[in-house]
């Protein structure tokens, strides 16, 4: 994995090219693509520590993030987001 982090006016542009499958993708192929993103030194410093404590690489961490904030979210026939709220307990 090469990992090219870059500042731009107060923020990062972190890059990231995979050349060899990841290890989750050697048993099913599932392609990938690269994403440049510009984000503030502060999420970056928070990613880092995340990724550490979770033992995971940071694009694995910003991945299991992304799936986790669609939870509970769906698309319906008209193409609108749909949440499901979970109803208050007693």
């Amino acid at each position: 994995m090469n990992t090219n982090i870059e500042s731009h006016g107060g923020s990062f542009v972190l890059t990231d090219i995979r050349r060899v499958p990841h290890r989750s993708q050697l048993r099913k192929r599932i392609e990938t693509f690269q994403l440049v993103l510009r984000i503030p030194p502060a999420l970056v410093d928070r990613l880092n520590s995340a990724s550490r404590a979770n033992y995971r690489s940071r694009t694995a961490e910003i991945e299991a993030r992304l799936w986790e904030s669609f939870e509970g979210e769906s698309i319906d026939e008209h193409g609108v987001i749909v949440r499901r709220v979970p109803s208050p307990r007693k």
